[in-house]
């Protein structure tokens, strides 16, 4: 797929006057930082980069929260329990606390999230699997 649309801003021989739209010069597209953003992470590899920061930026949120609501808690082993909150929704059920369970359900509920966004990427990248394999 092509990201620029390119047009011909010269005029035809047959036509002395250039290509109009509208009554205006056309004129290539220059896409905005929105749609550079958004062709960057529609590749191949972009997308999983994508899950992978967006999982560690809920660890990291998590991890603050966690420091926040729990006195006796250092970055690195609140960081660990978001972790563990996040991989295994069955971890914080020995929790106590209300604010520190609320906080365990937000980070838990985030990783359920992320795993039914990383199984969509294996099936869609099995699925062009079989599809080349099927041409």
């Amino acid at each position: 797929k092509r990201f620029f649309k390119t047009t011909t801003i010269f005029p035809s021989e047959e036509n002395s006057d250039p290509p109009t739209m509208n009554g205006k010069i056309s004129r290539p597209h220059v896409p905005t930082w929105g749609e550079i953003i958004l062709y960057r992470v529609d590749s191949s590899c972009g997308k999983p980069l994508t899950l992978f920061i967006g999982t560690v930026f809920l660890i990291f949120a998590g991890a603050e929260l966690l420091r926040m609501v729990s006195d006796d808690l250092s970055f690195y082993q609140s960081a660990w329990f978001a972790w563990t909150y996040l991989a295994d929704p069955g971890t914080h059920a020995d929790v106590e606390g209300s604010l520190i369970r609320t906080v365990a359900v937000i980070i838990t509920l985030g990783g359920m999230l992320v795993f039914a966004l990383f199984i969509g990427l294996v099936s869609d990248e099995i699925g062009r699997w079989v599809n080349a394999l099927n041409k």
